[in-house]
């Protein structure tokens, strides 16, 4: 089936790098930052769902089950990549390929390839 916008974490992560969250971290590219959020396994890797920005992690590439769902407060170096897989929905979907995120016609697609990651990450578990 077509994806929806709420099925997957990574799905969101496209859209909310345009938005304010990206004006206001962008800044500390480069520093290191301390985010508590949810940690999430997304399609395209570990993220922490924080209240205003989501951050993949570098690694690992999935949280363990035991973090999964739970608070978590990482430390890093926050970088930017462009590399997100996002192609525009065709008019006439008949095929979707997997493991890329569709995003709406007229959509940025430079813009929705952004995404804010923790390299070289430290957490804990804060529930």
């Amino acid at each position: 089936g077509l994806l929806k916008a709420d099925d997957d974490a990574a799905w969101r992560i496209a859209f909310e790098v345009g938005s304010a969250a990206f004006e206001r971290w962008h800044p500390m590219v480069g520093q290191t930052i301390v985010v508590e959020g949810t940690a999430e396994n997304a399609k395209f890797g570990a993220l922490v769902q924080s209240k205003d920005a989501n951050f993949w992690i570098d690694q690992p590439a999935a949280w363990p089950a035991e973090l999964d769902g739970k608070k978590v407060r990482v430390s890093g170096k926050l970088v930017e990549r462009s590399d997100l897989p996002v192609m525009e929905m065709p008019e006439e979907p008949k095929r979707l390929l997997g493991g890329v995120m569709y995003v709406p016609k007229g959509t940025d697609i430079e813009r929705a390839k952004r995404r804010f990651v923790i390299e070289q990450p430290r957490w804990e578990l804060l529930d």
